[in-house]
């Protein structure tokens, strides 16, 4: 499918940055336990393929964070994500949930 380009991103590019700063927003103005409880819920409610989906986006996400990590690219605020994640990475490659992409650029998790 073809979407219209908006710059040099398609629509759905900036359709997704926007939908992640809106998450990001809502985290950093109600991110109490009882808040990411409910976000929580009602993934888990949604349906399975969207799940894998998800999934997928915070293994990219953990992916980032690890290179982040081992380029000194955090701060206090955000040092025990990236130092976790380089963790978490090595764990999910050992147990075959995600792989190198042939285009070398991102691991990712196989979509089931």
């Amino acid at each position: 499918m073809d979407y219209k380009r908006v710059g040099d991103q398609t629509e759905r590019e900036v359709e997704a940055r926007k939908t992640a700063q809106q998450v990001l927003r809502v985290l950093n103005d109600y991110g109490h336990d009882e808040i990411i409880a409910a976000f929580s819920d009602e993934v888990r409610r949604g349906h399975c393929t969207l799940q894998q989906t998800l999934f997928k986006a915070l293994v990219a996400l953990i992916n980032d964070w690890a290179t982040d990590y081992e380029k000194q690219r955090f701060d206090g605020r955000n040092e025990f994500t990236c130092k976790c994640s380089v963790a978490l990475r090595e764990k999910l490659k050992e147990l075959g949930a995600i792989y190198e992409c042939s285009d070398g650029r991102r691991v990712t998790v196989p979509f089931i």
